[in-house]
Order: C-alpha cells, then sequence, then structure tokens
C-alpha cells in the first residue's frame, strides 16, 4: 500500500513535459503523483512516456481529457473522472490555473479544506497581454482604480474601445454610418461569433455543471480578468518579477514567488542557424500580404544579424501540420535567398531549439520558456507583426529581460541580462508551501 501523501497535478499536454516532468523526477520520492492532462496540442509521443513513467512508478496513475473540452459528453467525463479520482486523499493540487471548468470541477469536488493549491503560471499574463493598462498601474506607487479592472477581451469592452475611437472624429455620426457600412460583413460575423460563445459559455458555466453537481461553475470579476485564478489558492509561482509585483498586489496575497527551473547544459557545436517560432492566425493556411511582409522582412534582419542564410520555421502546436502558413513565409524566404524549411512539432521547442543559435519570432510564450531553460542561445522577439494581437507587445513579456527585439521600425534592440539568481525550483517551492 502506498501512505506517500498524494499530489494532483493539472496540466496542459503542450508544455507539460519540459515544465512538469523535471519537478515529478524531484517529488516521486516523497510523494504519490497522479497526473490530469488537459488535451491541448498532446501527442502520441507523450502517452508513451507517461505509460513509462506508470510502469516505472513514478506516477500512480494520469488521465487526458478529450480533445474537445466542452460539451456534454466533455462534463460527463469530468463527472467520471473525478469520481475516480475520489479515492485519493489529495494534499497538495498543483495547477496551471484555477478558472477553467476542469479545475473548477477539481476545486469543488477534490479539494480539502486542508489541501493545499499551487498554481504555476508559465504563460503570458492576460494581465499584462490584454490589460497593460492595469499592469502598469499595478508596478506603480499609484493607489489601485478599481474601474481598470475590466476584462479588455469582453464584447463590451471592445465595443467601447470602437466607439471611443469614432467619437474622436469630427462628425461623429457620419463615422459612425460609414463604419458600419464599410465593416458590416466583419460586424454580422462577429455579433455571430461572440453569440456562438455566449451559448457556449451558458451551457458548460451553467447548464452542464447543475446537471453533474447542482452547482453553476462560473469565473468571478479577477477571474476574467487573469484566466488564471483570483488570488485564493495557497501560493502562487511565476517567471519574471513583474508579474510577481503585479499580482501580489492584484492579489493580495504575498504567498506568489519568483521560481526557477533546470537549465539544460550548453551544447559546444550548435550550428550558426536560426529557429523561426511562428504564432497567431493558427487556423489561417494564408497571411494576407501586409502580415506577411512584416515576418519575412524581420527574418531576414536577423539572418543578416548573425550572418546567416540558414532558417527553419516551427509553426505553432495548434496549427494543421500539413496546411499553415508557415510555408507561404518559408516560399517567400527561398525566393530571397535564404535556405528555409518547415519543421516539425513533434518534440518540445525547448529540445529543438538547443541545436540553434537564436530563436526568433512572435511574441510568444515559446520564447519565454527557451529563455527560462536555455541560456546558451539568443532570442528575438518581432515587435511590429506581435501588435497584431497585442497593445503592447514588449510589455506583454513583463520585463523582458533576456529577450531581445526587433521594434516596429526595423531596429534592433538588446536587452537586459536575464537574471536567475534567488529563485526556487518549482519543486523547491511546491515542498516549502507543503510544509508550511
Amino acid at each position: 500500500m502506498d501512505n506517500r501523501d498524494c499530489i494532483l497535478i493539472s496540466w496542459s499536454a503542450r508544455d507539460i513535459e519540459g515544465f512538469i516532468f523535471p519537478v515529478i523526477q524531484d517529488l516521486t520520492p516523497k510523494f504519490k503523483i497522479i497526473v490530469f492532462v488537459l488535451n491541448i496540442s498532446s501527442s502520441d509521443v507523450l502517452v508513451k512516456k507517461l505509460d513509462s513513467m506508470l510502469n516505472k512508478k513514478i506516477i500512480a496513475g494520469y488521465y487526458i481529457t478529450p480533445k474537445v473540452m466542452r460539451g456534454l459528453s466533455f462534463h460527463l467525463y469530468l463527472k467520471r473522472t473525478i469520481n475516480l479520482l475520489k479515492n485519493n486523499n489529495i494534499s497538495l493540487w498543483l495547477c496551471s490555473a484555477h478558472m477553467h471548468i476542469s479545475e473548477k470541477y477539481i476545486a469543488d469536488k477534490l479539494v480539502l479544506p486542508e489541501t493545499k493549491t499551487i498554481c504555476v503560471c508559465n504563460q503570458l499574463t492576460f494581465l499584462f497581454t490584454r490589460n497593460p493598462a492595469l499592469g502598469k498601474t499595478l508596478l506603480s506607487n499609484h493607489k489601485l482604480n478599481e474601474e481598470l479592472i475590466i476584462d479588455s477581451e469582453t464584447p463590451k469592452a471592445f465595443i467601447q474601445n470602437k466607439l471611443r475611437a469614432l467619437f474622436h472624429r469630427k462628425n461623429v455620426l457620419r463615422g459612425l454610418i460609414e463604419y458600419v457600412y464599410l465593416k458590416k460583413v466583419i460586424i454580422l460575423r462577429y455579433i455571430t461569433i461572440i453569440s456562438y460563445k455566449n451559448i457556449h459559455k451558458f451551457l458548460n458555466r451553467y447548464i452542464y455543471p447543475f446537471l453533474m453537481t447542482g452547482k453553476f461553475y462560473t469565473p468571478n470579476k479577477i477571474e476574467e480578468l487573469t484566466q488564471l485564478s483570483d488570488g485564493s489558492a495557497s501560493a502562487y509561482m511565476f517567471f519574471d518579477s513583474y508579474e510577481v509585483e503585479a499580482h501580489k498586489k492584484l492579489f493580495g496575497n504575498n504567498n506568489i514567488y519568483l521560481a526557477g527551473v533546470r537549465k539544460v547544459k550548453k551544447k559546444m557545436n550548435v550550428e550558426n542557424k536560426i529557429l523561426g517560432v511562428l504564432s497567431g492566425w493558427t487556423s489561417d493556411n494564408f497571411l494576407d500580404k501586409n502580415i506577411l511582409a512584416m515576418y519575412v522582412n524581420d527574418f531576414i534582419r536577423v539572418c543578416k544579424l548573425y550572418k546567416t542564410s540558414s532558417i527553419d520555421l516551427r509553426p505553432h502546436p495548434s496549427m494543421d501540420t500539413k496546411n499553415n502558413y508557415a510555408y507561404q513565409i518559408a516560399d517567400v524566404l527561398k525566393s530571397r535567398g535564404i535556405i528555409c524549411q518547415v519543421a516539425s512539432c513533434e518534440s518540445s521547442v525547448l529540445e529543438q531549439s538547443e541545436n540553434y543559435a537564436c530563436i526568433a519570432g512572435f511574441a510568444s510564450t515559446a520564447l519565454r520558456d527557451v529563455r527560462l531553460f536555455n541560456h546558451s542561445i539568443d532570442i528575438i522577439a518581432f515587435e511590429l507583426v506581435s501588435k497584431k494581437y497585442f497593445s503592447e507587445p514588449r510589455f506583454a513579456f513583463g520585463s523582458s529581460d533576456g529577450i531581445d527585439w526587433i521594434n516596429c521600425n526595423g531596429d534592433f534592440i538588446k536587452s537586459n541580462i536575464f537574471n536567475t539568481n534567488n529563485r526556487l525550483l518549482i519543486s523547491e517551492v511546491i515542498t516549502k508551501v507543503y510544509n508550511d
């Protein structure tokens, strides 16, 4: 019989190998570990590795959600799986968020009053990417303005921003009529998408949870804002100093740690080659001319910086493996004399980056992950193309230390050195919180 205290880990399949597998290795001598995998960009390789860990008794069990994480069938899966997990007395829950549907089930049905919850955020935070004004206020000495605590991604905020721009024009009514006429197809599509999302939200947050548990699983104001948590977890971990300070103030919780990871061993024979990281527009096979030019021009600038004509492009894991715009960018780069091929996403970006002199591209979490694990590679983010998604791409990365930039003017901006001193490893924070 296994008498070790039980840790439940709920994490996305996309980056569980890089962030969580080393943590499991550290903790398994002391804890019984069960892994709950959110099926986001899962692979057969991951399943084989989990099976191997199970056979070697490194983990006590694992569960992988269906690919479609919504709808009645998903809620039925959660109810069934949670009932199976009730046989374990969960002492600590490690999660990447605790406000989404699956996490609401876990928090409601598995987390006991004595269970400690630790939330680890390795993604770009919604606070900085979608609400930079609030993020900057939290980092300043100014008093927090409650009016800034809104989710800028909501339809209300989106419409307010559009109307605000129109009201700055001299003829407001004429401007409004012209805007509606020119954008009528986009407006209708937007209304359709928002209606579809609201129906799904109503079903997945209200109807299905009520049928399964007799409760509604609706996020509160802070959870909507952060898409992470409301500050009620026992502890939090971030990997950027700005994120730590801002969330301490927002959550009113001082148990927030600046965490570190074990660095990969430096390779001595790295090729003078660029790894290009693509993100955004994941469902599109082709980019429009302007966005295509942004990507191509910045990739060429990076190649010139490193005096190389060789670049591999890594599509986003959510893209179709055969039909995606990476091939469109590659064709244009080849026509400019660049040796370019589209790489596979079968291995993690952390592992893949070990073979390159520089990783460059859209301001995505992938760049931050590589910065955290691999200190022997240069990292460059593209500001211009990233502004299509983020109003302030450089602030989206927090301090942005260790990540250089090609700015909107095409200039190269060198960053401050990324400091990893005085950081506890993820497993060390877990042990500390567990023992406190």
